[in-house]
């Protein structure tokens, strides 16, 4: 019974996340191109909060260029974010992360 709770308990955050993932997603659609700019103006702030905010805004692109077919569009948007803040070394230890998940679904 108590294997049974937990399980329940675990399907049903694993259904809250999928719901609140959705939700961000379908925000992002409805912001569009204001989204790229809230990630520049994340970079820009060059400090932990603005990185982290940046690459997650980053990440929730990448699933809705997944789910869009849009992958090209965001490849190159992402290599052109790369080059222009090549110097900023904890930002582009985040964007390896994305850049590793980004490529690691070929196979």
């Amino acid at each position: 019974a108590d294997a049974e709770r937990r399980e329940a308990e675990r399907l049903r955050q694993m259904q809250e996340a999928e719901e609140a993932r959705r939700a961000r997603l379908k925000a992002l659609r409805q912001r569009g191109e204001h989204v790229w700019r809230e990630v520049e103006e994340g970079i820009e702030r060059r400090n932990a909060t603005g990185y982290d905010r940046a690459a997650g805004l980053l990440l929730d692109l990448q699933a809705l260029a997944r789910e869009q077919g849009g992958q090209a569009d965001f490849s190159r948007r992402l290599a052109s974010i790369r080059m222009r803040h090549e110097k900023k070394g904890k930002f582009i230890e985040r964007l390896a992360r994305i850049e590793r998940d980004n490529g690691g679904d070929d196979g």
